[in-house]
């Protein structure tokens, strides 16, 4: 699912030529000579991507490598306002994917960056490069979600994850036939239903035994010592629907309104408050996003 916050903003300016401010600058003209390659030959009045008369800024940005999809994010948001900044219409996930070099093992961030919303999709199969997109509805608006992200920790990532997964591609895929039960049996018609309830077990269960598939990788079904106790101490709270995104370190909790959000992190502060300060753990609470990315113009 695509939640509002932490959020992603680029600026794009008119300039002289391309200047890119912030710290990821050079990321950024990766991502710009990738997108470059693919569109360039049509802008022949420019010599090179850096002749492109944009001054491009990095507002907001999510933590990097914490299981969120913030590198996703940026790359797509840079592609969209590179061809809107051309008057150029965006296309769809699997081109701009293709584009950027994304999606390689999961197309979810690329899919939920354009649609927003809860989104399943079909994995990769055979010969294709990108996952197409299975399923695609609103999430309650009402509902919330608590992420627990505990700082000086970074998922894995790069070639360190791509390692990973070359390892783990001729391995069976742990409880497989139950993760799809869970998935279509019973999450997907939690969420479509707006049962709050029904959705709690199965989807912490289909969290945990996920991670069982990565277990050699982590601490076991999750990212480290400490991502396994926030999931422990959520759950002491009464919620169930707990789970880690990605490689973590992210810690998510569904709730199924702002007021039960915010006494979930009052608990968690008032149980363990060392633990729990600002100087170890960002807590957020986010809100559903149900529309994908917008394009505002001055």
């Amino acid at each position: 699912m695509m939640i509002q916050n932490p959020r992603t903003r680029l600026k794009f300016e008119p300039a002289e030529r391309l200047v890119i401010e912030q710290s990821t600058s050079l990321w950024l003209l990766t991502g710009i000579q990738r997108w470059w390659q693919s569109n360039g030959h049509s802008l022949n009045q420019y010599a090179s991507c850096k002749e492109l008369p944009l001054r491009i800024s990095v507002m907001d940005q999510g933590p990097r490598h914490s299981g969120l999809g913030s590198g996703t994010q940026l790359s797509m948001a840079l592609a969209c306002g590179m061809y809107r900044a051309f008057d150029r219409d965006v296309p769809n996930a699997a081109t701009l994917a293709t584009v950027m070099r994304r999606g390689k093992r999961s197309a979810i961030g690329t899919h939920g960056f354009l649609n927003g919303g809860f989104l399943v999709d079909k994995g990769l199969d055979h010969d294709d490069t990108f996952a197409q997109l299975d399923l695609r509805f609103q999430f309650p608006d009402e509902w919330r979600v608590v992420l627990c992200i505990p700082k000086k920790m970074q998922g894995l990532h790069g070639n360190l994850e791509n390692k990973t997964f070359d390892e783990l591609v001729d391995q069976q895929l742990l409880h497989r036939d139950r993760l799809i039960d869970l998935c279509h049996n019973h999450i997907v018609p939690a969420i479509e239903m707006r049962d709050y309830s029904r959705l709690q077990e199965p989807l912490f269960e289909f969290n945990r035994l996920s991670g069982e598939y990565f277990s050699q990788h982590q601490f076991g079904c999750y990212h480290s010592a400490t991502c396994a106790q926030i999931v422990e101490d959520l759950r002491a709270t009464g919620v169930g629907s707990v789970g880690q995104s990605s490689w973590g370190p992210c810690i998510f909790a569904i709730c199924d309104n702002s007021n039960h959000a915010d006494e979930i992190v009052s608990r968690l502060q008032t149980n363990k408050p060392d633990f729990y300060c600002a100087s170890n753990i960002d807590i957020i609470t986010a809100e559903p996003d149900n529309s994908g990315f917008k394009e505002i113009v001055d």
